[in-house]
């Protein structure tokens, strides 16, 4: 979650022609985000009133997503009976462009990311009740499809200070390996997304098969950090299923002078299939302060930045932000890089930015 007290967890991307499993060099997810909290205008409980998350990504030079996602705000009324008279939900309506590999400039729209998600009261992500469906027209030599999201994200927004109720949370224990070396991180105050089989919807090119998600996103507000805790994501790859674990954190960090350039930025070192510590790893020296001005890029997975510049009122509210997305994947595949694009872009756009 980018916090400014919050919480947050994804969705639809591809592959291109020839998915293979070898690892590919220079993928890369790029764009922008921008987010407008129009609720945090108006006074609470003001039906009608949505968040809006205008989106332009380009995925590996194979795909583009452009168009808006809105987050229309749950509101309640009576003081006693505390009715339910505007439920939460998040709207999507993505057009789906493919580009063109042999000649990246050209591109084509050949459907859509469209449809609802409702979310609970308890801040549960019902894809099942939702209606939420990637379209893809036939075109050319490709055939059409429609493919739906499934399953839940389960989680409830720790949007307060932290008080007895947050004592209660059971301490969790995140498990690394660092410079080939075990280390556990203990998490104490946290939000988390729990993701139950998760079902994101196949596309927007066929070959990119549904993907199912399960695992938890935890953000720890003392370390200001989101972690991955025994993740995992399941899809079909060249005919056989293949199931990737997914590990690392996504840090977010204020600029020093963020009281009057406002500016932030999440850092990603997020791992697929991180390596079993070896013996030899644990009788390793200690690293010297290097070792926090370095990134791994031999290992799998995704690094680098999503920046913020954020508009903030007088009072300390952030009313808006601009979102600079520059991703890049190291020694992994399409399908893991838009598996990736799915789950942190898509799907989490809300717990790690707004709630």
């Amino acid at each position: 979650m980018k916090i400014k007290y919050i919480f947050a967890l994804a969705f639809t991307l591809l592959f291109a022609l020839n998915v293979s499993a070898q690892t590919n060099v220079g993928l890369f997810i790029k764009g922008d985000l921008n987010i407008k909290y129009n609720t945090r205008e108006k006074p609470a409980g003001t039906k009608g009133v949505q968040d809006d998350y205008e989106i332009n990504v380009n995925v590996a030079n194979s795909a583009l997503f452009r168009g808006k996602m809105t987050d229309r705000p749950q509101i309640m009324e009576g003081v006693f009976t505390k009715t339910v008279v505007q439920p939460r939900s998040l709207k999507y309506d993505i057009s789906c462009d493919v580009v063109n590999p042999k000649n990246p400039s050209q591109s084509r729209n050949i459907g859509r990311m469209y449809g609802l998600v409702p979310i609970t009261p308890t801040g549960v992500y019902d894809y099942d009740k939702g209606n939420l469906v990637v379209d893809i027209l036939p075109m050319g030599n490709a055939g059409g499809f429609t493919s739906k999201f499934t399953g839940t994200a389960a989680g409830k927004p720790l949007t307060r200070p932290a008080n007895w109720a947050d004592q209660l949370r059971e301490t969790v224990n995140i498990n690394r390996i660092v410079n080939g070396k075990p280390m556990s991180v203990a998490l104490k105050r946290y939000d988390k997304m729990d993701f139950r089989q998760v079902v994101l919807a196949q596309g927007p090119i066929q070959i990119y098969q549904p993907v199912t998600a399960n695992g938890q996103m935890l953000y720890d507000y003392d370390k200001e950090c989101w972690f991955f805790n025994s993740f995992t994501v399941q899809y079909a790859e060249g005919g056989l299923v293949k199931i990737d674990r997914v590990a690392g954190t996504i840090r977010y960090v204020k600029d020093k002078n963020y009281s009057a350039n406002h500016l932030s930025q999440y850092e990603f070192d997020v791992r697929v299939n991180e390596p079993i510590a070896d013996g030899g790893g644990a009788f390793s020296a200690p690293s010297d302060e290097s070792a926090f001005f370095s990134s791994d890029a031999s290992v799998p997975g995704l690094t680098g930045t999503m920046k913020y510049k954020d508009v903030v009122n007088g009072a300390g509210t952030t009313l808006s932000s601009a979102v600079a997305i520059d991703l890049n994947g190291n020694n992994i595949n399409k399908q893991q890089l838009m598996v990736l694009a799915k789950v942190i872009i898509f799907a989490s756009v809300i717990p790690m930015n707004a709630d």
